[in-house]
């Protein structure tokens, strides 16, 4: 297992649960996967539940076609060969406390939604209790080590020298009128990454003029854009060391191939720092207070400025993502926009803070990373203050 179970006793006797039901069938539920250590390529083509009580051995609920998985688990083997045999076996898991499950209420965490709704009437049906288990994957995937903070910035520092590197690319070739595409560029900094002994789950993000509009451009060969003066360059780039502890680091600067910013694009990006200034003052004294916000909480903020300054409508994405092993992890998103982000930002959690303002012509966007560190609030990647002009 992951985790050990005095570990994940503990987390479950303080939030009050009966228990952990991990559940998966044919893959259904990657965390369960992960968090009971399965071996990669395990052949798994029945259901399976591993019951983990607050206190007490954990139980293998397993098919009797698949009684040889999982021995490396501690706890008792109790086999069925179909549903009735099942029904009895989960009849015997407690029904006068909560039991957590992957399921999110109303899907309002999808990271953590993996039960699906047939399962979770059969088992309400049985007479149990179920809950999130959000919390729960929060307090033992997400947190960092003091090895992961270190792997972080060892991270960070070198993507942040690829970034440069990127932006001297794009001054010489505005200087020297030499062509230079979206997609040159953009695999030029992803061999930079590799170089660096980095891994990334994704090229970085390239955008010239229009096309950082759209927050997510994929650049190709297909549709290649050159860049030209007088545009806007929206670079977001993530990389993580290999091994165990390594974590993301997730950046995005902006530049302007030009040397003076049009007033539209000096007043989106006013407006956008600002938003990124003000959620970081309200982390910042949130966690000197020992009171460290829900997800939604800091969303909200950086969102009524933007509104009020007429942006409301041009920020299309939550404030920021969860960061862990995975780039998008399995801790609180800063997020009151595509879904209701409840869980707090508890102790040794990393996530992004990057407002963005998107338009036809242009889109801007800022990103840090920010870690809640001993009550702190640490911030990691550059502040951009100005958009860099390119000459």
């Amino acid at each position: 297992m992951k985790h050990s179970l005095e570990q994940v006793q503990a987390a479950l006797a303080d939030e009050g649960l009966a228990g952990w039901l991990l559940y998966d069938f044919r893959g259904s539920n990657p965390l369960a996967l992960e968090l009971l250590a399965l071996p990669a390529g395990a052949l798994l083509t029945r259901r399976f539940f591993y019951w983990i009580p607050a206190v007490g051995a954990p139980v293998r609920l397993q098919s009797a076609v698949e009684r040889h998985h999982f021995a490396h688990l501690p706890g008792e083997q109790r086999l069925f060969r179909g549903w009735r045999e099942l029904a009895a076996l989960l009849l015997d898991l407690p029904k006068d406390r909560p039991i957590a499950m992957e399921y999110s209420p109303g899907g309002a965490i999808p990271t953590v939604s993996h039960l699906d709704a047939g399962t979770l009437e059969w088992l309400r049906e049985l007479g149990l209790e179920i809950v999130s288990s959000a919390d729960l994957v929060q307090r033992l995937e997400a947190p960092w080590s003091e090895a992961s903070l270190a792997s972080h910035r060892r991270a960070a520092a070198a993507i942040e020298t690829v970034r440069r590197g990127a932006i001297g690319r794009l001054r010489e070739a505005l200087r020297s009128g030499a062509p230079l595409t979206d997609r040159a560029l953009q695999q030029w900094m992803l061999a930079a990454i590799r170089q660096a002994g980095l891994e990334t789950n994704a090229p970085p993000i390239v955008a010239f003029g229009p096309d950082s509009g759209n927050p997510h451009h994929e650049c190709s060969d297909a549709t290649p854009r050159a860049l030209v003066r007088d545009q806007v360059v929206l670079l977001d780039y993530w990389a993580r060391e290999p091994g165990p502890e390594g974590v993301y680091a997730d950046f995005t600067w902006m530049a302007f191939a030009g040397t003076q910013l049009p007033e539209d694009v000096a007043r989106a990006w006013t407006a956008l720092r600002a938003a990124r200034d003000t959620a970081l003052d309200f982390l910042r004294d949130r966690f000197a207070a020992g009171d460290p916000p829900q997800g939604c909480e800091v969303d909200a903020v950086a969102r009524a400025l933007l509104e009020r300054e007429g942006y409301g409508e041009a920020f299309v994405h939550r404030l920021g993502h969860s960061i862990g092993r995975e780039d998008h992890g399995p801790g609180a998103n800063l997020d009151d926009l595509e879904t209701r982000e409840e869980r707090r930002l508890i102790e040794g959690v990393a996530f992004s803070v990057e407002p963005g303002i998107y338009g036809p012509a242009f889109g801007l966007r800022t990103e840090v990373d920010a870690l809640h560190w001993r009550g702190a609030l640490l911030v990691s990647g550059e502040l951009q203050s100005e958009i860099e002009l390119l000459g």
